[in-house]
């Protein structure tokens, strides 16, 4: 597997394509603008340091020590529901709390983007590099691959009462008309990164710390959650306490979403050459921290 997918939410909302001759007739066939989501859509190579990163969470999982290390000047409680159970992993209080983790995705998408792009100059820790990969990649399986990820329960959003397989669309199509309120503009004269660097330091700049009166879901919004959790966060932390918390917080969904995933969406995912998903599901399996597969199980078995 030597390239991982990757999806920038942010280029998506500064992105205005030159129109097309047959731009109306694609978009009555492509309801779900699959061909725009793989427009968009790059890749990511996966060398040796993001391999050891995701290992070395793996055996932090183990040892039941990878946690987020939330300040406490951040108050968790302050920012979207759907976030606590992996900001407060491994305590107690929210253990077997039902989660969104689309929504999750999201708003940590967001976040993650925000700061990044905003960052002057750009932001080069391994770190950073990290988080950027696994936020691009978990947001490409939301999108394109949401089969693979875990059905969502004790959501009461406005997107919760839209199948599994919708549900990412209406997010990302409602915040995109959010980011249009917001004033992003295509210009043709700046190049595509350029928008979306001008965008993230935009909103992230905004005094305002909620700007849900521009936003079509208000505050239920995930661009208007993102950006309050990345304001947060550069109130809070230094710049390397922030990339810490976000690339912990990143395993920590990666994993949740490893152990949900079923076994056939995997084996689909085998046929076609393997997720990045699918290789953590089997390193779990391996250390014993699978729901699927249980250590003592296969043990039982070979005595019998």
């Amino acid at each position: 597997m030597p390239k991982i997918a990757q999806y920038d939410v942010l280029k998506d909302f500064a992105f205005k394509p030159r129109p097309r001759i047959f731009e109306p007739l694609m978009n009555f066939i492509d309801t779900n603008e699959v061909l725009s989501k793989y427009r968009l859509t790059t890749w990511a190579k996966v060398d040796i340091n993001l391999k050891k990163f995701i290992y070395d969470g793996l055996e932090k999982e183990l040892r039941g020590t990878l946690s987020c290390n939330v300040p406490e000047t951040l108050l968790v409680k302050d920012l979207d529901a759907s976030l606590w159970p992996y900001l407060e992993h491994r305590k107690g209080e929210h253990k077997e709390m039902p989660t969104s983790l689309t929504r999750a995705i999201f708003i940590c998408h967001v976040t993650t983007k925000l700061i990044y792009y905003s960052a002057e100059p750009p932001d080069g820790s391994s770190l950073s590099q990290m988080s950027n990969i696994l936020s691009d990649y978990m947001l490409f399986l939301v999108l394109v691959h949401p089969s693979m990820l875990p059905k969502d329960f004790g959501d009461m959003s406005k997107e919760s009462f839209v199948p599994d397989n919708k549900r990412a669309d209406l997010i990302r199509k409602e915040s995109r008309r959010a980011a249009i309120l917001f004033g992003v503009a295509r210009d043709f004269e700046r190049s595509q990164i350029a928008d979306t660097k001008f965008f993230a330091r935009q909103l992230l700049a905004n005094e305002r710390t909620e700007i849900s009166e521009l936003l079509v879901l208000k505050e239920l919004d995930v661009l208007s959650m993102g950006h309050k959790f990345a304001r947060k966060l550069r109130d809070s932390c230094n710049d390397g306490d922030i990339w810490e918390l976000l690339s912990n917080l990143w395993m920590v969904m990666l994993i949740h979403a490893a152990k949900q995933c079923s076994w056939k969406e995997h084996a689909v995912a085998l046929r076609n050459g393997a997720e990045l998903l699918t290789h953590v599901s089997l390193l779990l399996a391996h250390f014993g921290l699978s729901h699927h597969i249980r250590l003592h199980d296969d043990i039982q078995n070979d005595s019998v």
